[in-house]
């Protein structure tokens, strides 16, 4: 049984043997088919390599970016929620200064009343202030500011004495004080030199002498813009040493 089964199996590869060549040169072009498509394949993945590393380099580009994004965006909430804090503050102290309006109009309304109530008193003469410069003709005057009233009557009071460097001294040291600052006019030194001439010596040597502390008085208490008559005053008097 085994030997006839084996004789009728060499019997059809024998009588089959042109389609079995046929088939192997199908299986054979198939083959090199498959090989070309295997090259072209690698061919393809070689050529895929470079395009895969741009695109990985690309995608950590684009994390990258999207976590500094994140970080922009986390940023931006944060000055969001600041801002939005000031505005709360701001506007808390919008209501405490409209509070204190309606305060102050509550006591403007309160008080508008009382104003209309107030009748002032009625004066009989109107009584006009001023200041002056007065300086007496003695030889014992002194030049100092006062206060003087006008009264309706036209007449004029002297009020006040009003002398913050009040002194005992000599008519000369007020007169040269009064010429240092032009206090007086000339019509009143003319005045004074009817009344008591006053000498050579004075308008030459001693005016400018009794107008040198004052003007040093000057520098240390208002400033610079008093040096340089003050440094005037003080060539003329080296001048007498």
């Amino acid at each position: 049984m085994g030997k006839s089964c084996w004789i009728s199996s060499l019997s059809r590869v024998i009588f089959n043997a042109p389609t079995s060549r046929a088939n192997l040169r199908g299986f054979g072009w198939k083959a090199r088919a498959r090989n070309l498509n295997a090259r072209a394949f690698r061919s393809n993945g070689r050529a895929f390599d470079p395009n895969a590393h741009i695109f990985v380099s690309k995608g950590r580009a684009f994390n990258l970016n999207a976590r500094a994004l994140g970080s922009n965006v986390r940023a931006f909430k944060s000055n969001v929620r600041a801002f939005k804090s000031n505005v709360r503050a701001f506007k808390s102290k919008e209501r405490a200064f409209k509070s204190k309006e309606r305060a102050f109009k509550s006591k403007e309304r309160a008080f508008k009343p009382k104003a209309r109530a107030f009748k002032p008193k009625k004066t009989s003469r109107v009584v006009q202030q001023t200041f002056c410069n007065f300086t007496s003709t003695g030889r014992s005057g002194a030049a100092a500011n006062v206060m003087v009233r006008h009264d309706a009557d036209g007449t004029w009071h002297i009020a006040a004495f009003l002398d913050p460097n009040a002194k005992f001294a000599h008519v000369e040291n007020e007169l040269a004080y009064l010429d240092l600052f032009h206090t007086a006019t000339p019509a009143f030194f003319k005045a004074y030199q009817s009344e008591a001439r006053l000498d050579d010596g004075y308008h030459q040597v001693r005016k400018t002498i009794y107008q040198l502390y004052p003007l040093i008085e000057h520098v240390h208490q208002f400033g610079p813009q008093y040096m340089k008559p003050a440094m005037s005053v003080i060539e003329k008097t080296t001048a007498f040493v």
